[in-house]
């Protein structure tokens, strides 16, 4: 029986860096980590190959979570109990996503949300919070970006997702004001909360 590839992992280190993502057999995930501490919340958001509008984001936001089987997407939301992040000090939040479902779309935008400083207007920086984002093909990480830009905000774009037949993530590390984040073109879903 022929080995598994050894798939290295690739820490994208600098703005506009960009790395393939490997051949997926079952699922990947988009995985962002951060200090614990403040409501953060991950969304992946763009546009579909045919030029549609897709979120994905917790229902918590007024997004759709997907169902991995039927819609090839599933916002798992909080793994930390999974990973035991209790030990690290660390919160997460993930999407996992099909290979098929990747070949379907043109772009998705990473995007975190610091929802405990929106609410409280506090500009607190991200970098505060040592975010990363993980992308993991079949349980193994494969690719790594951290945030490093310092600007104090509310959203963080960290990473763009490429689709087709030959995905790529590609750092993007910006902190966006809310008129920027809602010019990102997808669009954007509004917030509900």
């Amino acid at each position: 029986m022929p080995e598994a590839p050894v798939m290295e992992k690739v820490v994208l280190k600098s703005k506009d860096q960009s790395a393939a993502i490997p051949t997926i057999i079952g699922w990947a995930a988009a995985q962002m980590y951060w200090s614990e501490g403040p409501d953060f919340d991950l969304m992946i958001f763009g546009k579909k190959a045919d030029g549609s509008p897709f979120a994905c984001y917790t229902n918590l936001l007024g997004g759709a979570l997907g169902v991995l089987d039927a819609d090839g997407y599933q916002h798992a939301g909080d793994t930390g109990v999974d990973r035991g992040v209790e030990a690290t000090g660390e919160d997460d939040e993930e999407v996992k996503f099909t290979a098929e479902f990747l070949k379907t779309m043109e772009i998705l935008h990473v995007v975190i949300v610091n929802y405990t400083g929106a609410k409280a207007k506090d500009g607190t920086s991200f970098g505060a919070y040592k975010v990363r984002f993980e992308m993991s093909v079949d349980g193994t990480t494969v690719i790594e970006a951290k945030l490093d830009n310092p600007l104090p905000g509310h959203y963080a774009h960290v990473v763009d997702i490429i689709g087709g037949e030959s995905p790529t993530v590609k750092k993007v590390d910006a902190v966006l004001s809310k008129e920027q984040y809602e010019a990102l073109p997808g669009p954007p879903p509004v917030l509900a909360r």
